[in-house]
């Protein structure tokens, strides 16, 4: 009779939390220096500046602000019902409610090289760097106590 082969162990969910957090940042800053690099303006006629300048700060603002009240108020029962899966389905929200903005403005600023738009893209960036998964927000997100203002349905 053989013995069945080992299962490997699954990383701790936090520290899948701080991979998926760090592949974020990373693509960002990726993204970020391929942008730097090119130079499409000579490519595109005339993007519509104060337009695209208007939308990143709007995406910016309402992103950061999500990212903060949205996660708290998805319920256990939406993530799979155990703690680290409420944990982690919360900072993924979280932070791709930063991220998706981010890359807004620097698909803004790749059109336009308006430079306005890489300060709205690092305000994205250091709501981003916030939301890192430390031992204290693992533990206030995996908490399944309804916030003030109700639960997402």
């Amino acid at each position: 009779m053989t013995a069945a082969p080992a299962r490997p162990a699954t990383p701790h969910p936090r520290r899948v939390a701080l991979l998926v957090w760090g592949s974020m940042v990373g693509f960002q800053l990726a993204f970020l220096a391929m942008e730097l690099t090119l130079d499409l303006h000579a490519q595109v006629e005339r993007p519509p500046r104060e337009l695209l300048f208007a939308l990143a700060v709007a995406t910016s603002a309402l992103g950061v602000a999500l990212s903060r009240l949205l996660p708290p108020r998805i319920p256990a029962r939406q993530a799979g019902g155990r703690p680290a899966a409420l944990a982690l389905v919360r900072m993924v929200i979280g932070w791709a409610l930063c991220e998706g903005p981010a890359l807004f403005t620097l698909v803004a600023h790749l059109l336009t090289h308006d430079a306005r738009l890489l300060g709205i893209y690092a305000v994205d960036m250091v709501a981003l760097l916030a939301l890192y998964p430390t031992e204290a927000a693992w533990e206030r997100l995996s908490a399944d106590r309804p916030p003030p203002g109700g639960v997402v349905r």
